[in-house]
């Protein structure tokens, strides 16, 4: 029963592998069925337990999807970014900022959100 709800539940992969595209760091956080399932506080539980968890991140086992490492900031009344957790690089998330920039340092993130 839980597994044919799972299985109608087609979302678009939304979690995906990919690579920074300033230094090429592997930007995959792992696949999260696997993740979930090597959580100490799910280890207790069965494995349609765990994929009832996961399916409410969008895993299904047609579509077994992936975290990322990706740090995604959404200022207040400003365009969404993007940052690579490894060397700071910076890339908009969506097309409403005008270019990409690399600073090596993250931005200022104290300010208003």
């Amino acid at each position: 029963m839980l597994l044919s709800k799972i299985k109608r539940n087609r979302m678009r992969n939304i979690f995906y592998s990919k690579t920074c595209r300033y230094c090429n760091s592997n930007l995959d956080g792992g696949d999260i069925f696997e993740i979930l399932s090597q959580n100490e506080e799910y280890k207790t539980l069965s494995h349609e337990q765990i994929l009832e968890i996961a399916w409410h991140y969008g895993y299904t086992i047609d579509n077994p999807i992936h975290f990322s490492k990706e740090i995604i900031v959404q200022f207040k009344d400003k365009a969404q970014i993007t940052i690579c957790p490894f060397c700071n690089g910076i890339w908009p998330t969506d097309n409403k900022m005008s270019k990409e920039y690399y600073s090596g340092n993250l931005p200022d993130l104290n300010m208003q959100l």
